[in-house]
């Protein structure tokens, strides 16, 4: 008796992919994976912050004072100032690289270099992306092939609702954005 061997694609969607649709697949899982940590690290890059010096009031109870890096607040308030922060607001820093003065040059380079490009092109990129990609197949999502490279986007959802991935991913890039922001003004805020 000769047993037959189907691959996964086979048993489960019931069409055989090509190297091409796997590559697809397995490219856009991978985008989807890391989307929301690209997203966080891009609004970042995008936020300044206020640096406070760092207390033994605010160590956590058991912890090493000398184990904790901190951020030399000290160095930036007695003027060791970088080039490009101003003296009335040394404190102010890049949420993404607390090296880089908010004012300075450098600030703006990794602003409109890489966090805004990262928030337009992979946050909201991606579920714009997902939406095309789906509604080019829009009438043929019962299709095996369909189904087995863009399926996970669309099969917890009702056939009319097709593009409801790409809203729900916009929802936790708005709610990131948020969460960003406010992150400087807070626990309060």
């Amino acid at each position: 008796m000769v047993r037959e061997r189907f691959s996964l694609s086979q048993r489960f969607v019931g069409a055989e992919l090509t190297l091409c649709n796997k590559i697809m697949v397995t490219s856009l899982i991978i985008l989807f994976l890391g989307h929301m940590s690209v997203t966080q690290t891009s609004l970042g890059l995008l936020t300044c912050t206020n640096v406070e010096a760092a207390t033994e009031a605010g160590v956590p109870e058991g912890a090493d004072i000398d184990s904790i890096e901190v951020y030399d607040v000290n160095a930036v308030l007695n003027d060791d100032l970088d080039e490009g922060c101003p003296a009335s607001h040394p404190e102010r820093r890049l949420l993404g690289d607390l090296d880089v003065c908010c004012y300075d040059p450098r600030a703006l380079a990794y602003m409109f270099g890489l966090g805004l490009p990262g928030m337009l092109i992979y946050a909201v990129g991606i579920p714009c992306l997902a939406a095309v990609a789906i509604y080019w197949q829009r009438n043929n999502l019962n299709d095996p092939i369909v189904r087995a490279t863009l399926g996970f986007l669309y099969a917890g959802y009702r056939e009319s609702s097709w593009f409801w991935e790409s809203v729900v991913m916009l929802r936790k890039v708005s709610i990131a954005t948020v969460a960003v922001f406010l992150e400087p003004q807070g626990v309060a805020v």
